[in-house]
Parts: C-alpha cells; structure tokens; sequence
C-alpha cells in the first residue's frame, strides 16, 4: 500500500514539474509577444511596417495584420483560406522545404528562432524581409501552425546592417576582421575545438620591422600600403578557409579549423603565405633586405586546456624574440625554418 502511495505521489510529481514547463513556455511567449508590441509600435508612429501572419499545418493563412494588407497591397480574402505558397512565398520547392523545416524546428525545439526569407507583395514584387517564425500562441502544445513576424529590409535596416559590418571590420585593409572581432571570432573557436574534440591553428604574420622603416623611410601612406599588400597577400592565399584580422597593429592573424590545421598543411600553406607576403611587399619598390623582414609564426591549439589568450601569448613571444635577433622567416613551437631574402 505504501509502494502504490509513493509511486501515485512521484507520478503526481513529474506531472506537476511537465506542467509547469509548459506553462513557462507559454508565458515566454506571451511576454515576447507583449515586448514585439510594446517595441514596434504601429506603422503611423515610426514609417515602418510591422508584418504578421499565421498559418494553420498545411500551411493555408488563417489571419493577417492590417500593416501587411497596406504593405503587401493585399485585401484580405486574397490571403485567408489560401496556401502561403503562391500568395506570401514563391511557389517554389525551396520555400516548401523551407516551410517543413520551419515546422520540424518549432515542433522539436518549441522556441522561436529568425532568418531572413523574401516574401511577395500582391503585384508579385519580391519583397526580403526580416523574419521571425514560432508556433502559433494559441496552439503552443499541440503545435498545429505558425506564425510570422517580420520587417521589410528597407534602406535603414540594410545600411543598420552594413553599418554592423563596417565596424568589424579593419579600417585600413577593408577586407579582414579588426582586432576586437579577429579576437572574439579566436575566443569562439577555440571553445568550439575544445568542446568537439576538433584541430585548430593559428598563423599569424608580424611585419613590425617593415612597417617601421616604411613608415618613417617614405610616408605612413606607404605604411597604410604595406598593411593592405600583406593582408591582401593572406586574402588571396588562404581564400575562404581562414578567419583573418589584424591586432596589435602590425600582425595579422589567420585562423584555421579541423581539416585545414593539420600539421602539414600548414607548414606548406605557410611556406606559400611567406612567399606571396614578400612578393607583395616589392610591389612598393623597398629594397630586397628590407622586404624580406617579416615573421611568420604558426601553432595548434593544445588539446582540452589551451585558450585564446595562450595561443596569442605563443605568438607575440615568438615573435618577439625573433624580431629582436633578426630571426625574419617562418617558425613554430615545435620546429624553426627561418629564411633570409
């Protein structure tokens, strides 16, 4: 008798800790709902549409918002009772596949996520939007529809965006990440590698010397110069297969996940970066000792307790040290290969 009262008690218990779950699930949506409200007020106030839809299972459009009627140019008997497909979204196999994934993800993980997506006007014209796709309020359990929120990109989301862009970016080569970001983007690596088991490398190119004599030889114009030739030199080189940016003014780092850190690979990706980076640097007419004073540096992260700051630290003492001693050339922690052009 006890045993039958202990089990309906824990039974009672899982029941009560499921609900509450559910019931917090809900109420996270309905604040979020109240917080999309309170922070996007109606399309009169601030000259930007709010868009909002729902669609049932099969994916027909049971309601709309009057911002998306006035927007799309829409009346609503062109919309209700119709399949999204055709009306809101191109007929196409990549929205439907993307309308299934949509509904997978909310059932499975039951939480709003957002992407971009275009949707279609009345008149046809496509039309990008941001978008934010959860499971319908009032069916959050049974997850029998979605609802969209999203804002058409117009030109001050998208120069927003740009502008995002910009200031990660290096305000003297253009093409590669800022000190800041490049750092960020190391710190997030390394995590990743050492959560998942995975191989990561770090090549970073020190041209101090260069700079130097460039800088106060010539003009700091032929500085700036010389900046964008070796950042170019490790554009072109390691296309899309690294995570450049450039710190402590005149290195820059290059980052390299899994299959592109093994041991080999970088050694000969370095040989092929220290070439380039020299040919690059006589494209400003120094003479050929001078362009030849550059360091490169490479190492991998050290499994399961290495971090950001103790592969950068590696760096700048390596190349430190072989500045100091005119060591110009390629090294790594466990073999030096240096050169002299």
């Amino acid at each position: 008798m006890f045993c039958v009262a202990t089990l309906v008690i824990v039974i009672l218990f899982l029941y009560v800790l499921l609900l509450q779950r559910k019931l917090r699930d809900v109420s996270e949506l309905i604040k979020e709902s109240s917080v999309l409200t309170e922070n996007n007020p109606s399309s009169a106030q601030q000259n930007d549409y709010y868009l909002k839809f729902s669609v049932d299972k099969d994916f027909s459009i049971v309601s709309v918002n009057d911002d998306l009627l006035k927007y799309g140019k829409f009346k609503a008997n062109e919309l209700i009772g119709k399949n999204v497909l055709g009306t809101l979204f191109e007929n196409i196999a990549g929205n439907e596949s993307f309308l299934s994934e949509c509904k997978k993800r909310l059932k499975r993980k039951k939480r709003t996520f957002s992407c971009e997506q275009t949707i279609l006007r009345a008149s046809g014209k496509p039309v990008p939007v941001l978008l934010r796709v959860r499971p319908l309020l009032n069916e959050r359990l049974a997850m029998k529809g979605i609802d969209f929120w999203c804002y058409p990109l117009n030109r001050r989301i998208k120069l927003e965006k740009q502008l995002k862009n910009l200031k990660q970016k290096d305000q003297i080569s253009g093409d590669i990440y800022n000190a800041e970001t490049f750092v960020r983007n190391l710190e997030k690596s390394v995590r990743h590698a050492n959560f998942y088991g995975k191989k990561l490398s770090l090549i970073v190119v020190d041209f101090a010397d260069v700079y130097e004599f460039v800088a106060s030889g010539f003009s700091f114009n032929t500085g700036d110069k010389l900046i964008r030739l070796v950042a170019e030199a490790c554009v072109e080189t390691c296309g899309n297969d690294a995570v450049i940016g450039r710190f402590d003014n005149t290195k820059i780092g290059m980052i390299f996940t899994d299959e592109d850190s093994n041991d080999s690979k970088t050694k000969e990706l370095s040989e092929t970066l220290w070439e380039k980076i020299i040919a690059n640097i006589r494209k400003l007419n120094v003479d050929k000792a001078n362009a030849g004073m550059v360091c490169l540096f490479h190492t991998q992260m050290h499994r399961f307790y290495d971090s950001a700051d103790n592969m950068l630290s590696r760096s700048r003492i390596y190349l430190k040290n072989s500045r100091f001693s005119h060591n110009y050339g390629i090294g790594c922690i466990d073999r030096i290969n240096h050169k002299q052009n």
